[in-house]
């Protein structure tokens, strides 16, 4: 509570607070009792608390004679600035207007229809009848037409709040007069508000626009600053605002991200304290608040973790976040939940990278207002759960307000993105690659979110983040996620933290390991696996996500002072990395969604129906008409594909739901009506086929990769100090039963694993009662509840850290090049006898050597390539592949003139025509640039 209001000044902020509160509160009182007076000024007659009468015709007041008496037989009027008005006689035309004999007026009529006035508290009457002095000047009330009949009259005053004979006004205007002098409706619900609204409009005049009456909070603002104590004048107003003020200090985090109110002992508590009750630079006043405890202030650079780190996993379908502080604990943290309070569940800390988008221009106003922990609302973007619920209940018409390929647009340098808010502001985002300095950028955004959640008065300040990459990811798209990070995340510190050079010499953003490298550290410890002397440990990590699927290989061994530092006690080479570009669990069920359509064509034909074509996947006859990318086709993928995902998961019982062979959606057609109940067939045994077939070829995949690693030179150099081949899997979809299974049977048939002198065993995801099961076997403690350890989805962001560059262990990196990109990621090459694919270019490929591909005779030729790794065994159906038709300048009729190509980056390749004489090379057509997709 406030004592009182006086008079030194300690924060400039709070007045701030206080003044846009006042305001707002002011404004939102005024137009509720302005709504309530409109309906008095409707009735005419208004009785007033001043003990007054108002009439809405003449725009004025008259006495109220249960309080007054009229003077009788004279022109004096009778107590003349009785209610504290000025007041008058009337004239002819408004004591006509007051007393119409065709309307009522609030005072005495007789059985006979005469009107009568109580001209005294005694109740004596007048009939109500006119009479004008010899000069026309006054009008006054008699008994009847001539007044010395009787000799005298009753001199009832008016009090105008107007002009003499004014005409009606509008009713903002009556109120601004009823304000200006007082006037209170004796009936009114608020007349206490009243009383406020009229001690501050003495100060304060209101004004009238766009139908609501508004405060001039500037000229407030610069008084107030000048003199605080002018709201001294206010304690009713000021107390609330004070509340007010304090409850937004509370909740100023809730309006961000919707987490949890701070509690109120944080104002107050000289060991805590509010990082937002601070000083803003360049305003100065001399007065503060004086209150039964004083705020406290806390500046955000006590709360910056030293010893703090943060490692994100930017997941396609979930992003993870974990934190190490002043020990050797790596602890998950909860992101995009907003009560903290609530029982800690695992899933609360896989967050879904997903984004809501309901009025983009309104928060970019907030986040431009401020430098550092703009004041933003959760109300105009959300992340995580609750952007994943609503994106869950919302239909087809608001699915572009909906941002759920975060990742996939980043990586994909021809995704082009439309989005339209729940507002309909329509944002067209070119490829992420494309994005200009100054444009909207959702990763910018979406970091600066996770940092609002990592730095707040709950968890404190960390300065040092490290983020983990697809092993695809190319340099300049790596760097440019880490720009987008670094804006976002800086955004999310207290200026006190942006503005202190010390604080921001030690915050950075920087490249960590690779996921499956990531993912690899936590396995090998929590497996137990470490090195000893001499015996060195192969691993091969098959990391099956949500988007992608990753391979990566690598030797876990004891550091040597040959290679690493003396700081060193382990190193991790890791080489070999590949992977299978669209084999992720969300690009199982769109793979599955299609066939469930592509079978049901018939009646999506009938109801106007279309869904969209997934990557791999290709048209067919006659889907011109059911294949469309609009909001629709893509909702009804994604009902669709909830739909099946209890098979791909194997939710409990989940073969009930499909055994009928029906499953009963709803769905949008193409004008974007929803159809209830749509019947689709689903034949499980087909489902489940196409599910493991193409898992299966992923599986396939890995192993070629497997077998091509263990040609890597450094494989050679080491294998005899190798026993053992340990394959981790990792990510959710490695949980699925079909992974396990297709592992066994592919490493027990394949001869060249079977031949080896090797053990290969397989260790199941982190977190899984298989895991538990398999450290049992390795006689190693688990306890299977405890959230601190890491799990299959988890293990990457617990192994970004425990890979850190001022840890123990040496991560050497063997898939990227010297400059830090990563190796060619494209097998490229021609159609064999057979129909097979023969690679001529592959992840082995060195970037700027030429490779002969093919003779010049012809203007036109043709590639194929593919990221699989089957197409190193020349056993990949060039159906399977891409085709690229390209066109030459000219035709060459020479043996010695041919097309060659080469690799210039991951993704892109160079071909020239040139022709070769020993070693050399003369170039007759200049290179000209491909970028594969």
């Amino acid at each position: 509570m406030i004592t009182t209001v006086k008079y030194t000044y300690e924060n400039a902020q709070v007045i701030k607070h206080v003044v846009y509160n006042v305001a707002k509160n002011y404004s939102k009182m005024v137009n509720v009792i302005y709504e309530e007076a409109c309906k008095f000024i409707d009735e005419r007659w208004v009785y007033m608390t001043k003990k007054v009468v108002y009439d809405n015709e003449i725009v004025g007041c008259i006495p109220n004679t249960e309080y007054y008496n009229c003077s009788v037989g004279n022109f004096d009027i009778a107590e003349a600035n009785f209610a504290g008005l000025k007041w008058d006689y009337f004239t002819l035309g408004e004591l006509k207007k007051a007393f119409d004999k065709n309307v009522n007026f609030p005072f005495y009529n007789d059985a006979n229809g005469y009107r009568y006035f109580y001209y005294n508290k005694n109740k004596s009457i007048y009939r109500t009848w006119t009479y004008v002095d010899n000069n026309g000047d006054y009008a006054h009330w008699s008994n009847c037409d001539d007044s010395t009949e009787f000799g005298k009259t009753c001199n009832v005053p008016i009090a105008r709040l107007s002009n003499k004979d004014s005409k009606m006004l509008s009713k903002e205007q009556v109120f601004l007069l009823w304000l200006r002098y007082g006037l209170v409706p004796e009936l009114s619900h608020y007349s206490e508000e009243y009383e406020k609204i009229l001690a501050f409009y003495r100060y304060y005049p209101i004004t009238f626009v766009g139908g609501k009456f508004i405060l001039d909070t500037d000229k407030l603002y610069n008084d107030v600053i000048q003199d605080i104590r002018i709201l001294n004048n206010f304690p009713d107003i000021l107390r609330q605002c004070f509340e007010e003020s304090d409850r937004a200090y509370l909740e100023c985090d809730k309006e961000r991200i919707d987490l949890n109110t701070y509690d109120e002992k944080i104002l107050t508590d000289p060991n805590r304290g509010h990082w937002e009750i601070r000083f803003e630079p360049g305003e100065h006043c001399k007065y503060k608040f004086d209150r039964d405890t004083p705020m406290v202030y806390r500046n955000p650079i006590k709360d910056v973790k030293d010893g703090g780190v943060v490692g994100i996993d930017f997941g396609t379908k979930s992003t993870i976040v974990v934190y190490q502080d002043d020990s050797t604990d790596i602890i998950p943290m909860r992101v995009g939940t907003g009560n903290l309070k609530a029982t800690v569940k695992e899933s609360q800390f896989e967050n879904p990278t997903v984004m809501e988008f309901v009025n983009i221009d309104k928060f970019l106003y907030d986040y431009k207002e401020q430098i550092g922990r703009p004041k933003t609302k959760w109300d105009d973007i959300t992340i995580s759960h609750t952007a994943f619920n609503s994106l869950l209940n919302s239909n087809s018409e608001q699915y572009s307000a909906y941002f759920n390929d975060l990742k996939q647009w980043c990586g994909n340098k021809d995704k082009r993105i439309r989005l339209r808010d729940k507002s309909d502001k329509i944002v067209d985002l070119p490829t992420f690659m494309e994005l200009g300095e100054d444009d909207f950028n959702p990763i910018e955004i979406y970091a600066y979110y996770l940092g609002l959640y990592i730095n707040n008065m709950n968890n404190g300040i960390y300065l040092e983040y490290l983020l983990s990459f697809p092993v695809t990811y190319e340099k300049n798209i790596r760097d440019k996620v880490i720009k987008s990070f670094t804006k976002g995340l800086k955004q999310s510190l207290p200026n006190e933290i942006l503005s202190d050079e010390e604080c921001m010499d030690k915050f950075n953003v920087s490249v960590g390991l690779s996921e499956p490298a990531g993912y690899a550290l936590s396995a090998l410890k929590e497996y137990g696996l470490e090195p000893d002397g001499g015996k060195h440990i192969f691993y091969g990590v098959f990391d099956f996500g949500g988007g992608t699927t990753d391979f990566d290989f690598g030797i876990y061994r004891e550091a040597t002072r040959k290679i690493d530092k003396a700081r060193h006690h382990y190193a991790i080479e890791h080489f070999g990395a590949q992977g299978d570009r669209y084999l992720g669990g969300e690009n199982l069920l769109e793979l599955l969604a299609f066939e469930v359509f592509k079978r049901n064509e018939a009646i999506l034909r009938e109801k106007n129906i279309s869904f969209i074509l997934p990557p791999e996947c290709k048209k067919f006859i006659g889907s011109e008409a059911l294949l469309s990318e609009s909001q629709e086709a893509r909702r009804n993928t994604r009902n669709l594909m909830e739909r099946l995902r209890p098979l791909w998961e194997r939710h409990e019982n989940y073969e009930e739901v499909y055994n009928k062979g029906i499953v009963n959606i709803n769905l949008y057609n193409n004008i974007g009506d929803m159809v209830t109940g749509v019947e689709l067939i689903i034949d499980r045994e087909y489902i489940e086929k196409v599910l493991t077939d193409r898992i299966e070829r992923g599986v396939k995949n890995f192993c070629e990769a497997l077998k091509t690693a263990f040609e890597n030179a450094r494989f050679k150099e080491l294998e005899s100090s190798i026993d053992k081949i340990n394959i981790f899997l990792s990510g959710n979809s490695s949980k699925s039963i079909i992974v396990k299974e297709l592992f066994a049977q592919h490493i027990e048939n394949d001869v060249e694993l079977k031949e080896s002198d090797k053990e290969v065993e397989i260790f199941p995801p982190l977190g899984t009662e298989e895991a538990a099961q398999k450290m049992e076997e390795h006689n190693l403690d688990y306890d299977q509840g405890n959230m601190k350890r890491p799990t299959g989805k988890t293990g990457v962001a617990f192994g970004i850290i425990m890979g850190r560059k001022s840890g123990k262990i040496n991560i050497i990196n063997h898939n990227n090049e010297v400059t830090g990109e990563t190796k060619f990621r494209y097998y490229v090459g021609d159609v064999d006898r057979k129909n097979n694919f023969e690679p001529m270019l592959s992840p082995y490929s060195n970037y700027e050597d030429w490779i002969k591909f093919i003779d010049a005779s012809e203007k036109v030729f043709e590639m194929y390539y593919t990221t699989t790794p089957e197409a190193s065994t020349n056993t990949l159906k060039i159906a399977e592949t891409t085709k690229l038709r390209v066109r030459l300048e000219n035709e060459y009729d020479d043996d010695n003139i041919d097309v060659y190509v080469r690799p210039i980056s991951p993704s892109a390749i160079e071909y020239m025509v040139a022709s070769v004489e020993g070693t050399v090379l003369t170039t007759l057509e200049a290179p000209k640039q491909i970028q594969l997709t």
